[in-house]
């Protein structure tokens, strides 16, 4: 709702602080924790829907959290909704069958070590967390094609795999 030059002279201003994300958009591999900390940050303020808006606060506090490289990449997007979906773009991956091996090597390098029974827990469900927001073909809906994609992803974790250490980046 957008109000009149009037309106918004009698109406008290509300300043809107939002705090700092400890966590820095890098890549890849931070993108899930990342927008997940922005939209749960902004969902606990009623703030979700200035993701898709022009929200100058909020576009300067997405900006402030992303290292340098990936701020510059879009800065100067005028719109924050741009700006998010040019991020999610190109950061969540959810077909990324890359970023899903890596994490499939994180799960099972995982052991307890020193850490305590529930830390350990914690990191899994960390680990699984991330892993199940990449389903096999989201975009399948008949129950065989969903089952040949995910065979085809179980294929490719393989071959990734064996890969010897030069194409490990």
């Amino acid at each position: 709702m957008k109000l009149s030059a009037d309106e918004s002279a009698t109406r008290p201003s509300k300043k809107l602080e939002l705090p700092t994300i400890d966590l820095k958009l890098d890549g890849p591999s931070t993108f899930l924790s990342w927008s997940r900390q922005v939209r749960y940050t902004l969902a606990g303020r009623n703030l979700e829907g200035y993701l898709t808006g022009t929200h100058m606060l909020v576009y300067i506090w997405l900006l402030n959290s992303l290292v340098p490289t990936i701020a510059a990449t879009v800065d100067g997007i005028e719109k924050v909704k741009d700006v998010w979906e040019k991020l999610r773009r190109t950061y969540d991956g959810v077909r990324n069958n890359l970023r899903v091996f890596q994490i499939k090597g994180e799960i099972d390098a995982t052991v307890q070590e020193e850490r305590t029974v529930q830390e350990y827990a914690t990191e899994l469900e960390r680990l699984w967390l991330d892993y199940d927001h990449f389903p096999p073909r989201a975009s399948c809906k008949d129950p065989a094609c969903k089952e040949q994609e995910a065979f085809l992803q179980e294929r490719t974790m393989v071959f990734l795999k064996g890969l010897t250490s030069e194409f490990a980046q």
